[in-house]
C-alpha cells in the first residue's frame, strides 16, 4: 500500500493574527497555506510548517504517523522588524520607544487645529544584514526632512522644530505638528542627489504617526545618509492618546502593512474579518489591509465594502479610501488634486482617470506625478522637482502630438538616437517613441490609402503608456518645446566663451522604434 493510500492525519497549525501558514512536504511542494489557523488532512510523512510574520520566520519538523492522533503545532510570537518602536520587534532601543511615546503627546508646532502630525525619525547601527554602512555618529535623524502644505509653504522643518538626542549611539528625533485636518507633503531634500516627497494625510481628531529609519542615498565610497521614506511605517491613534509601543492593534497594523507589500493576501483577509467582527477603530489597518486584498487576483468585494463603509464613519474621506472605493465601481467623490499616500492607490486613480479625465485636473500637483515616481515600494514618492515642471506646461493640442511625430521622424537616426542639449525624462521617451513610431508608419503608407490616421489622439498616448490624460498633455506640451529648440545653447560658441560659461552637455538617448 502506498504512503497516499494510508488514511489522512489531521495537521492543525496556529499563530498569532497576522501570520501566515505553510506546510511543505518532502518534495519540497506546498501542500497547505492559510493564515493564523491551518487545518488540513495529510497523507503521513514528515513535513516542514512554515510560519511567516512579517520578516520574521520560524519553522518546526512534524511527522504525520498513520492512525495517530491529530498533530497541533503553534509558534510563539515573532519579533519582525519594525520601522515603528513597537514592543516585542526587531530594530528596537529602549530610549527609541519611550522617547517615541512620551513625545507624541506633546505638541512642538503649532499650525492649526483639530488633527495632529507626528515624524518620529532615528538612526538604528546594527543593521548589517541590511546595510553596507553607517550614518556618522552625531547626525541629526531628520535633516533634510520638513512638512510642506499642498501649495509648498513650509509648516515645519523639522530638524529644527522638534526634539531629539544626537548623543546616545542611535540618535533620534521627534516633531508633533498640530494642524488642520487635510493633506500634506512630507519633503526630503538629499542635496545633490534628490529631493523627494510624499502625501501625508491628516484626518479630523486623529493623529498621524510616521516612523522613519536613515538609509544611504550615496555612492558605496561616499555614503549619504537621511531619513528612508521608501520603508516608513505610518500609524494612526486618536489625537491626545499619542503612541502606545505596546498595543496589539497598532502590532497588527504594522502586519498589515507587510502583507500589503508582500501581497500577502490570506494574511489581510484574515485581519479584516478579525477586525470587521471586533470594535475595530484603526484606519490604517484597514487600508492597508484593503488594498492587499484588492491587490489579489480575486478581490472580495463584499467584504471591501464592508470596510469602505466602517471607514468611512471613522475618518470620513481619505485619498487611499476614495481609491478602494473607486475600484469597487463606487461613484466618484472628488477630484485628485493631490495624489493618495499608497502607490496602489495611485494606480486605480490612474486605470480610473483614463476614463474620467477630470479625476486628475490639468495642472494639479496629482498631474505632475506620473513619469516622477521614485522607488518600489507601498508609497507613493516622487521626485519633487520633476513634478513641479510637469504640473506647470501648459495643456497641448493633438496637433502638438502630431508636430512631436514630424520632429521625431525628422531628428531620431534610424538606429534610434536622438542628441539634444535638452533633458529628457522616461515619459518623453515614451512618448517620443509612441509617436515617432506611428508618424513613420504614416509616412510609409500613400497618401490616399484609407484608415491611416492623421495623427495620435493624446488620449490613446495615455492608455498605451499608462498616464492620466493631463499628465500627457502637459507632457507633450514641454516635449514639444525642448524639441524645438535642439541647439539653443550651442548656436553662438562665441557668445558663450564671452560669458565664460560653457554650453550645455549634449545629450545621446535611445529611442525605441
Amino acid at each position: 500500500m502506498s504512503r497516499s493510500d494510508l488514511p489522512k492525519v489531521r495537521l492543525v497549525a496556529s499563530a498569532e493574527p497576522g501570520t501566515d501558514i505553510w506546510v511543505i512536504d518532502g518534495k519540497l511542494r506546498t501542500v497547505a497555506h492559510d493564515a493564523r489557523r491551518l487545518e488540513a488532512d495529510l497523507a503521513p510523512g514528515l513535513y516542514k510548517v512554515k510560519f511567516q510574520a512579517g520578516s520574521a520566520i520560524s519553522e518546526q519538523m512534524v511527522e504525520l504517523v498513520s492512525s495517530g492522533a491529530p498533530v497541533e503545532v503553534s509558534v510563539p510570537q515573532l519579533q519582525f522588524m519594525s520601522t515603528a518602536p513597537l514592543s516585542r520587534t526587531e530594530l528596537i532601543h529602549e530610549y527609541h520607544r519611550d522617547n517615541a511615546a512620551q513625545t507624541s503627546r506633546q505638541v512642538h508646532v503649532h499650525a492649526g487645529g483639530g488633527s495632529r502630525l507626528f515624524v518620529f525619525s532615528r538612526t538604528f547601527r546594527d543593521r548589517g544584514r541590511v546595510r553596507r554602512s553607517s550614518p556618522p555618529a552625531g547626525q541629526h535623524p531628520a535633516e533634510g526632512l520638513s512638512l510642506l502644505d499642498l501649495q509648498g509653504s513650509i509648516v515645519a522643518s523639522l530638524a529644527e522644530a522638534g526634539v531629539g538626542d544626537l548623543g546616545v549611539p542611535d540618535p533620534w528625533s521627534a516633531c508633533s505638528v498640530e494642524l488642520n485636518p487635510g493633506p500634506y507633503r512630507l519633503r526630503l531634500d538629499v542635496p545633490g542627489v534628490v529631493s523627494l516627497e510624499q502625501l501625508v494625510v491628516a484626518s479630523p481628531g486623529w493623529q498621524t504617526q510616521v516612523f522613519l529609519l536613515l538609509d544611504d542615498y550615496g555612492e558605496p565610497s561616499s555614503p549619504t545618509f537621511r531619513a528612508d521614506l521608501e520603508t516608513a511605517s505610518i500609524l494612526m491613534a486618536r489625537e491626545h492618546d499619542g503612541f502606545n509601543p505596546d498595543d496589539e492593534m497598532l502590532r497588527l497594523t504594522e502586519l498589515a502593512q507587510s502583507a500589503l507589500a508582500r501581497e500577502r493576501v490570506k494574511v489581510a483577509k484574515d485581519l479584516l474579518d478579525q477586525l470587521l467582527d471586533w470594535k475595530f477603530e484603526n484606519p490604517m489597518l484597514g487600508l492597508y489591509a484593503g488594498h492587499a486584498i484588492l491587490a489579489g487576483p480575486e478581490p472580495d468585494h463584499a467584504l471591501l465594502s464592508r470596510v469602505v463603509e466602517r471607514l468611512r464613519g471613522i475618518i470620513g474621506t481619505h485619498p487611499d479610501l476614495d481609491a478602494m472605493a473607486l475600484s469597487l465601481g463606487q461613484p466618484m467623490t472628488q477630484t485628485y488634486d493631490a495624489p493618495p499616500m499608497f502607490r496602489r492607490s495611485w494606480n486605480i486613480v490612474v486605470d480610473r482617470a483614463r476614463l474620467d479625465r477630470a479625476l486628475v485636473p490639468a495642472g494639479s500637483m496629482a498631474s505632475g506625478i506620473a513619469g516622477n515616481v521614485w522607488g518600489e515600494g507601498v508609497w507613493l514618492i516622487w521626485d519633487a522637482e520633476g513634478a513641479q515642471r510637469t504640473a506647470a506646461e501648459p495643456v497641448a493640442s493633438d496637433a502638438d502630438v502630431a508636430r512631436i511625430g514630424d520632429l521625431g521622424a525628422q531628428r531620431v537616426s534610424s538606429e534610434g538616437v536622438l542628441e539634444t542639449h535638452e533633458p529628457l525624462d522616461d515619459v518623453d521617451l515614451a512618448i517620443l517613441s509612441y509617436t515617432t513610431r506611428r508618424s513613420r508608419a504614416r509616412t510609409a503608407a500613400t497618401a490616399s490609402a484609407e484608415g491611416v490616421m492623421l495623427a495620435t489622439p493624446q488620449h490613446e498616448i495615455a492608455e498605451a503608456l499608462n498616464l492620466p490624460p493631463s499628465t500627457v498633455e502637459q507632457k507633450v506640451s514641454g516635449l514639444v518645446r525642448k524639441l524645438e529648440t535642439p541647439e539653443l545653447a550651442a548656436a553662438a560658441p562665441e557668445e558663450n566663451m564671452e560669458a565664460h560659461s560653457a554650453p550645455p552637455q549634449l545629450r545621446r538617448y535611445e529611442v525605441s522604434l
